[in-house]
């Protein structure tokens, strides 16, 4: 290999995968021969992202989270699990903020927001998905996921 990274059989989940780099890196990991589990709160965005894997030839599902919600995070990690058989790759890419605000202008609202799904959520994430990776620890990838977004 010529320093290009495989991930073939391997499953990802990849939150945040509606734009950005979660959608970047979700399209990667496709391509780098991953199943991947697109999760978003933007569900279409999601949907469109795992579209556009599986139309460059990846396989790929589409999932609706809210990382500031405990049962949303446990309902992703079930969904690896029921998609994929188990799960090797977690990638967090799930962030918000106000740009537009200086600190002095920040609405303490909008920080306790911030804070809730750029910290809280990647715990909530990594806590619910932690124990499928290091429990199948490799078994997810002799499983073989749908082969359209769900």
């Amino acid at each position: 290999m010529d320093g290009e990274i495989r991930l073939d059989g391997k499953s990802a989940v990849v939150v945040g995968a509606a734009q950005g780099i979660g959608r970047a890196t979700a399209l990667c990991f496709a391509g780098a021969g991953a199943h991947v589990l697109c999760a978003d709160i933007d569900e279409e965005g999601a949907r469109a992202t795992a579209a556009q894997a599986e139309k460059d030839g990846g396989k790929a599902a589409a999932v609706r989270v809210d990382v500031t919600r405990s049962a949303d995070a446990q309902a992703l990690a079930a969904r690896a699990v029921e998609v994929f058989g188990g799960l090797d790759v977690l990638l967090f890419g799930a962030a918000t903020h106000d740009a537009s605000a200086t600190v002095p202008d920040l609405e303490e609202s909008v920080w306790e927001r911030v804070l809730r799904v750029n910290l809280t959520g990647a715990y909530l994430v990594s806590k619910a998905c932690l124990p499928v990776m290091i429990k199948g620890a490799g078994a997810a990838s002799s499983s073989s996921p749908p082969s359209s977004a769900a």
